[in-house]
Parts: structure tokens; C-alpha cells; sequence
């Protein structure tokens, strides 16, 4: 790879993440000028937007680089026990809290599965893949820790939007800073399963099931 093509490469790697954020926002700004924003709509909204660009990156990224890693050459009985007891967890969550509503299964369903296969295709697929051609394993674990770590920056308009309805006298500096923090700790965990199994899927699972305790 010379020189051009590694400039090209990090503007990628940087760009496509933050352009990804913007898309998003653009959406939400687009739909919510016709149809009123409540928790349901918002969730539904970005759990739409994820699913589509979830597809949309899968096919074409894997139509460009067939070596990034999605599943496990072979699903042996760890994955196979670690999947049934993700699903079991997710599946059991709604009824552990007794909340079997419409809005509480979409806030599920968006947080522990959309969310996470939408952020595990982007860091520990894409993001990983070209940082690892670019710099090597060990850097594409610690970079793409930090770059999950920022991404969570670009949720600033949920967390303002969500807070000015429910919360009008927090602090949104001091909560984008440790959704940044919490970002950073939980890639350098996602990115650990990441290196250490060799596939996205090991970091989807546990990224699943971390999110549902916070659906």
C-alpha cells in the first residue's frame, strides 16, 4: 500500500463512521418535520436506519473484501452454548422486568440487536479490516477502541433531544463525555473478543447482551 493509498485509507476510516452519524441525523431531521417525535417514533426511526444500513454495508463491504471475518470458520460448542445463552438472556429479559409493551420490545429489540449487529459491522468488521491493512492487528484493536469510543459523540442529538424532554437540567457535556469513556472500555472488550477469536460474531454476542441490561 503506498502512501496515496494510506491517506485514502484513514480519510475512509475516519469519514465513513462520521458520515454514517450525519446520515442518521439527517433522517430523523427529514421524517420528524412530518411525523411528531415521541420515544416510540425515535426508537422505530433509528432502528429502521440501522437495519437498512446494516444490509446495505454488509453486502456492498463484503462484495469488496470477502477476508474481514463476520462468523466463525466453524461454529464448535463454545459459540454454539454462547449463542443459545444470549438468546436465552434476550428472550428472558422482558419477562425478568415484566415489561411485555410494544415500546419496551422495540427498545429492546433497537438496543441489543440493531444497535449492536449496525456498530459490530462498522468497528469490529469494516473499521477493524482496514485498520489491521493499514497498521496491523494490535493497532486496529486500540484504534478502533478509540474510534467506538468518539462515535458515541454522534448520538448528541438523541441525548439532547431525549434529555431536554426528561431531563432539562442535566449536564450533556458531563453525559457524552462518559458515553465516550464507556464507548472507549466497552471496544477495548468488544475489540478483545475481536482479536482473540477472530471473528465479529464472539464480539457481537457480548456487545448483545450488554446492551439489553441497558434497554
Amino acid at each position: 500500500m503506498n502512501r496515496t493509498q494510506k491517506v485514502i485509507t484513514a480519510v475512509e476510516i475516519l469519514g465513513i463512521p462520521a458520515g454514517l452519524q450525519l446520515l442518521r441525523m439527517g433522517v430523523k431531521a427529514v421524517v420528524f418535520t412530518w411525523v411528531e417525535r415521541s420515544i416510540w417514533t425515535d426508537t422505530l426511526v433509528s432502528c429502521l436506519y440501522m437495519a437498512v444500513m446494516s444490509a446495505v454495508m454488509l453486502v456492498w463491504w463484503k462484495h469488496q473484501d470477502k477476508t474481514w471475518n463476520l462468523f466463525p470458520e466453524r461454529f464448535n460448542w463454545k459459540y454454539i452454548l454462547s449463542t443459545a445463552l444470549a438468546a436465552a438472556f434476550l428472550i428472558s429479559t422482558p419477562l425478568i422486568t415484566q415489561n411485555l409493551s410494544p415500546q419496551a420490545l422495540l427498545s429492546l429489540t433497537y438496543g441489543a440487536v440493531i444497535t449492536v449487529v449496525f456498530e459490530e459491522v462498522v468497528f469490529r468488521g469494516w473499521v477493524w479490516r482496514k485498520l489491521e491493512i493499514l497498521r496491523g492487528k494490535p493497532a486496529a484493536y486500540l484504534l478502533s477502541a478509540l474510534l467506538f469510543g468518539l462515535w458515541h459523540l454522534g448520538y448528541a442529538d438523541t441525548v439532547l433531544w431525549r434529555t431536554s424532554l426528561f431531563f432539562p437540567q442535566s449536564d450533556v457535556v458531563s453525559i457524552l463525555f462518559w458515553k465516550v469513556v464507556t464507548g472507549l472500555a466497552l471496544g477495548l472488550v468488544f475489540g478483545f473478543l475481536r482479536y482473540k477469536c477472530g471473528n465479529v460474531y464472539a464480539s457481537m454476542l457480548a456487545h448483545g447482551v450488554i446492551n439489553a441490561f441497558g434497554s
